[in-house]
C-alpha cells in the first residue's frame, strides 16, 4: 500500500539520518530504558517528521504533587489522579528549542520525582510540537542521568504512554521503541482518552520491579548493564 510504504521509507530515512548516534550510545552505554532517555531518543524522530496545527484538550489533570513547571520546551507536572492507581509524571511538549539549561533543569525535576521512591507512570503529550534535534551534549545529559537512575527507574517506572498527532510520527515512535525495547508496557496513541485507558488497564494492578526483565534484555542483546 503506497501510504504505508511512504511511512516506512521516511522512518527508515530517519534511522539512517538521526539514529546512528543513538545506536552508538546504546551499544556503549547499555539499554536506554530511562525515562528521560526514551524521550530524548524519540526526539530525534520528532525533529525530522514534525507536527501539525490543531486544537485539543489538555490532559485530564489530577492533583499536583510537584509543579507544574515550565522548562521552555516542555511543561512537567507530577500529579495524583483519583482514577489512577499510581502517581503520574506528565510532560507536555511545546514548540520551543531546548537549551542545555532547560534540559538540565527538567532532569533535576525528574530526579525529584524519582526521589519520592514510589511507583509512577509517565505520559508524554507531544501533540503540539515539532521538537528540534537535540545536540550531542543534550543527549549526553540524558544518558548520564539514566545511568545514575537506571536501577530506581526499573523499580519505580510502571508504564510509559506517548500521545502524537501525526500517524507518521507514531510509526517512527514504534520503530524507535522497538529498538530500545523498554521492559515496561508502552502505549503510543493519538489522544488523552486512549492513554488514560492504558494507564487504568495496564498500570492499574500492582507495582512491578522491572529489573529482572531489563537485565535479561540487556544480556540477550549484549548490552552493558547499568546496576
Amino acid at each position: 500500500r503506497p501510504a504505508r510504504s511512504a511511512v516506512e521509507a521516511r522512518a527508515m530515512s530517519l534511522h539512517a539520518a538521526g539514529n546512528n548516534r543513538l545506536r552508538g550510545l546504546v551499544q556503549s552505554h547499555g539499554a536506554l530504558v530511562g525515562l528521560a532517555v526514551t524521550c530524548l531518543a524519540l526526539g530525534l524522530g520528532w525533529s525530522l517528521v514534525g507536527g501539525g496545527d490543531f486544537d485539543h484538550d489538555r490532559h485530564d489533570p489530577g492533583r499536583a504533587i510537584l509543579g507544574p513547571q515550565n522548562f521552555g520546551y516542555a511543561t512537567i507536572v507530577y500529579e495524583r489522579h483519583r482514577r489512577l492507581k499510581f502517581d503520574r509524571l506528565v510532560i507536555v511538549a511545546h514548540r520551543q528549542t531546548a537549551s542545555d539549561d532547560d534540559v538540565r533543569r527538567s532532569l533535576r525535576f525528574t530526579s525529584s520525582v524519582v526521589a519520592h521512591r514510589k511507583p509512577f507512570t509517565v505520559l508524554y503529550d507531544m501533540r503540539d510540537i515539532s521538537l528540534p534535534t537535540l545536540s550531542r551534549a543534550q543527549l549526553g545529559m540524558g544518558v548520564a542521568w539514566a545511568h545514575d537512575h537506571a536501577s530506581a527507574l526499573d523499580r519505580q517506572l510502571q508504564c510509559i504512554a506517548f500521545i502524537f498527532h501525526s500517524p507518521l510520527v507514531r510509526a517512527t515512535a514504534h520503530l524507535v521503541l522497538n529498538f530500545l525495547q523498554p521492559p515496561q508496557p508502552v502505549h503510543i496513541g493519538k489522544d488523552e482518552a486512549s492513554a488514560f485507558r492504558f494507564a487504568q488497564e495496564r498500570c492499574g494492578r500492582r507495582a512491578q520491579n522491572w529489573s529482572p526483565d531489563s537485565k535479561a534484555r540487556d544480556r540477550k542483546q549484549g548490552r552493558k548493564q547499568w546496576s
